[in-house]
């Protein structure tokens, strides 16, 4: 009876011995050599199975991070880096990885042009740890995105706290050749901004600055070439092709400064400012039509006066001492009267004043001085822009729609919940899915925020790829429309300009009309 009991207890011992979990180190070794092997979906699943195992080691979650961080999966690495603190606030690998993470989702967002969101994730990160040596880092590239997206201001007080935290920084040389720079002494500027640019030879915000010094000192050719470097990589950077145009008609190159406009557009199609100056140069160019559709772009945006300035290329052009730049050029100015001067090199000013209400465009010419003013309505063409917009969905993420604009046609369903025809149309707009895919941008807006919850149910059957938003009722004031209109369909072409709009099932048959007429149509077999 012994003997028999001695063997099954020594059967039981080798079965437990099976079943046993295997130890943190094979698991992280097997995790490991997936790293070194580049199979970085291999790594997750194997640091994943070490979580499970271990969730209680936060070394397990560094190295669940960083395999999903290799894996360009930052969200997840942020989330992973974030629980190891939870069990040591102080790991350095957990703190100095997480830093790195956070950077690297704030460029994808950068990318998307979501700059809000990319600040505000830089910035809570660096509020967590103001004192770590990292921290640094990503004030740094906070500052680098409000450069991004248009707001110096915001921009140079980031990266001044950057210079005097690290006083041997490029960074620091760069706020001192930029305070040369805007005190109007271009030749100190200079040098302090080379050495800038060589400590920092791949960002692109100091070239661009280096290219505005340069210019200054009459070296417009080098500072193209600068601003050309600047744009390799594809900075979401505005300015970099606003100051090339603006160098371009400096050196009386219409065609260039054209071009450059027309890629700043592309990029920010929500920069009201740069349709006019676009609009500028196709009125001067002859381009009436082109024009008056830029013309329009602007002001749905921002309904305020305008002025364009056409005639002759290369001149300063100013309006009540305020710079507006070298014509052709556009832009806005307050409704009223104003004082026009027109200035060149060797030539006397060129004055004369004009008054301008809040619906009018004012064309100014050169050639001999003068100007024509006109109502907005008859500057712009008869079909009515798209207004760019920004909504939430139901994961409180943002869809914009000038990210599509002038890339892809987009679709736009306003629906409200116990509107009739609402499912006939919802699954006939689910069908352009499948006919069109990704040729399209398709956004579904419900416009009542008291009925969200049974809404989020309905759009459940959309296609993933259509953003589910819910509007306040200002993006479906601005498409005029009212209940009885609903659920109302509407086709945005590349030009940003309102193709069709048409209620229920018969609002999608239109659409299809008109994306088939923009060649979209797949090829039938």
């Amino acid at each position: 009876m012994l003997k028999r009991f001695t063997i099954a207890a020594l059967v039981f011992s080798c079965l437990a011995s099976v079943w046993a979990d295997p130890s943190y180190e094979e698991v992280r070794k097997k995790g490991d050599q997936a790293l070194a092997k580049k199979d970085y979906a291999t790594a997750v699943r194997e640091f994943e199975r070490l979580v499970y195992l271990y969730g209680e080691r936060p070394d397990a979650y560094v190295a669940l991070g960083y395999a999903c961080y290799l894996d360009g999966r930052y969200e997840r690495a942020i989330l992973e880096f974030k629980k190891a603190l939870n069990f040591n606030p102080s790991h350095p690998g957990a703190l100095n990885n997480l830093m790195l993470a956070v950077g690297k989702r704030a460029s994808q967002q950068t990318q998307e042009l979501e700059f809000s969101e990319a600040i505000n994730l830089l910035a809570s990160t660096e509020n967590l740890y103001p004192t770590h040596p990292q921290s640094v880092v990503l004030h740094y590239s906070q500052g680098q995105l409000e450069f991004f997206r248009g707001n110096e201001a915001a921009g140079l007080k980031d990266w001044e706290q950057v210079a005097q935290r690290v006083p041997t920084s490029g960074t620091a040389k760069f706020i001192e050749a930029y305070k040369l720079y805007a005190g109007g002494r271009p030749k100190q500027a200079l040098p302090a901004m080379q050495a800038a640019q060589a400590r920092l030879p791949k960002e692109p915000v100091v070239r661009n600055y280096l290219a505005l010094v340069l210019s200054e000192l009459n070296r417009n050719k080098e500072a193209l070439a600068q601003l050309q470097k600047a744009q390799v990589g594809n900075p979401p950077y505005i300015d970099l092709f606003l100051n090339q145009a603006a160098i371009s008609l400096k050196m009386g190159d219409l065609e260039g400064g054209q071009a450059a406009l027309i890629k700043a557009r592309d990029l920010r199609p929500d920069y009201a400012s740069v349709h006019l100056w676009l609009a500028a140069l196709r009125r001067h160019a002859n381009d009436s039509e082109g024009s008056k559709k830029e013309v329009g772009l602007a002001l749905a945006d921002v309904p305020q006066p305008a002025l364009l300035v056409s005639g002759e290329v290369g001149k300063s052009v100013w309006v009540d001492n305020d710079y507006l730049g070298v014509s052709p050029v556009g832009a806005f100015v307050k409704p009223g009267k104003h004082k026009l001067k027109i200035t060149a090199k060797g030539q006397p000013a060129a004055l004369t004043d004009f008054t301008i209400g809040a619906d009018q465009v004012a064309y100014a010419s050169l050639a001999p001085l003068g100007v024509e003013i006109e109502g907005a309505s008859a500057a712009s063409p008869s079909t009515r822009a798209a207004r760019s917009f920004a909504l939430r969905d139901q994961s409180n993420h943002y869809w914009r729609s000038f990210q599509h604009f002038h890339t892809r046609p987009v679709v736009l369903l306003f629906w409200k919940v116990g509107n009739a025809d609402n499912d006939k149309t919802l699954n006939a707009l689910s069908d352009l899915g499948n006919r069109y895919g990704t040729k399209i941008g398709c956004a579904v807006i419900h416009v009542d925020t008291e009925s969200k919850n049974s809404a989020i149910s309905q759009m459940m059957s959309l296609p993933a790829t259509y953003a589910r938003l819910f509007d306040d009722g200002s993006v479906t004031k601005h498409y005029g429309l009212t209940n009885d209109q609903l659920p109302c369909v509407v086709v945005v072409d590349l030009d940003g300009y309102i193709a069709s709009q048409a209620s229920g099932v018969e609002g999608v048959s239109k659409a299809i009309q008109v994306l088939d007429g923009m060649g979209l149509a797949p090829p039938h077999p």
